[in-house]
């Protein structure tokens, strides 16, 4: 393998100031496996190769069409030494692309899949039903709510709303609505993907519908008419099953510096994050078939604001956890609104939320080798 660049100094600062991880998209070919209840994968998975049992597979869930989480997925797809770094603990890593957590999580339960990226809704919701390792904070960004005018979150009452089932937008909107004195059994919810909302909306068959970076600034690009009328915080965070996550300690940590190395790549200079930018839209129009309506530079902006300008150390904060924190809510409001398994228990779901692994790749960035840059740029 050539000689990696290296940047110590800069990974000095990053460790400082604070890193995520994330993971790709490839596409392959396999049986798809059954969905979880209420939701229904897209067929579009049907052909993914997620290997036998016992395989040396390692199958890694993505979402292309989510800023920032493309940037550093095709980094780490193209990461020479993670390939390497891999081969050497006998295993093959394989990048799959989803549309939304609620998805990936149908494969995760069937099990198909060792890591993969999720909103705060598919994470919980996981950790609530599954053995799953939460290992990582991997986005800290804004749902937003868009309409055809604008209007105060009360006049929805009554509404027909969109959104994507079982995705942070869902999450966000049941929780805008609620603050707004707006109960669940007083809209219509019509769950579709992101991409079929705008026409909805123009249709009038839909009011409202919330959507996620960068679809919400791709939205406004070709309908500059729609408005946003309420932004709501979210989190995004990696997950491993908990047999990989304990059978491959180092297989997880691997992954975990190829998304360190991502990061400080791109905030290295504007060049590399530039690059990034333009292979996430190529990965999105590869999974779509078409072209996305944004640019690398808005593209760049969004990555920024919504991670590497933003995101402190990646380190699920303990205060998230707390009996007043900010998962805790969160969980307390899924079960209220019946969207998780009957009977999820806070302490074993809370239990799933782990910090250890990403603070041994932090405290080893020698024996991780998060100074080692060796992307192939020109891989598919």
């Amino acid at each position: 393998m050539p000689p990696p660049q290296r940047f110590f100094p800069w990974i000095a600062a990053l460790l400082a100031a604070g890193l995520i991880l994330i993971f790709a998209g490839r596409l392959d070919k396999t049986p798809s496996s059954p969905p979880l209840p209420g939701q229904t994968p897209s067929g579009m998975y049907g052909s993914y190769d997620f290997g036998a049992p016992g395989s040396p597979a390692v199958n890694i869930a993505v979402q292309p069409l989510w800023v920032p989480t493309s940037t550093l997925t095709e980094l780490m797809r193209r990461d020479a030494v993670l390939t390497e770094q891999l081969s050497e603990l006998g295993l093959d890593p394989r990048f799959f692309p989803f549309l939304k957590g609620a998805d990936i999580n149908a494969y995760l339960v069937s099990g198909r899949l060792d890591a993969m990226v999720g909103g705060d809704m598919p994470a919980l919701t996981a950790a609530a039903q599954a053995d799953v390792v939460v290992a990582a904070l991997v986005n800290q960004g804004f749902i937003s709510i868009m309409a055809k005018r604008r209007m105060q979150l009360a006049e929805l009452r009554g509404k027909t709303l969109g959104c994507a089932f079982g995705a942070s937008a869902h999450f966000a909107l049941l929780r805008a609505l609620a603050g707004a004195g707006v109960e669940a059994k007083d809209v219509t919810f019509a769950f579709m993907d992101l991409g079929a909302m705008p026409q909805a909306l123009r249709d009038g068959r839909i009011d409202a519908f919330s959507s996620w970076e960068p679809g919400t600034t791709i939205i406004r690009n070709a309908n500059p008419d729609f408005p946003v009328i309420h932004r709501v915080g979210y989190s995004g965070y990696l997950y491993f099953s908990g047999n990989f996550a304990n059978a491959r300690p180092e297989a997880a940590k691997a992954l975990i510096a190829a998304q360190l190395r991502a990061m400080a790549w791109m905030k290295a200079k504007r060049e590399n994050l530039l690059t990034a930018c333009v292979l996430a839209l190529e990965a999105a129009k590869r999974f779509t078939g078409t072209d996305q309506g944004i640019s690398a530079d808005e593209y760049a902006e969004l990555v920024k604001s919504e991670f590497l300008d933003f995101v402190p150390v990646p380190i699920i904060p303990g205060s998230e956890l707390t009996p007043d924190g900010r998962l805790r809510q969160a969980f307390d409001f899924l079960r209220d609104h019946g969207l998780l398994p009957a009977g999820a228990d806070w302490d074993k779901t809370a239990s799933r939320f782990n910090r250890d692994l990403i603070g041994e790749v932090l405290d080893h960035p020698g024996k991780y080798r998060l100074g080692d840059f060796h992307y192939l740029l020109a891989a598919p």
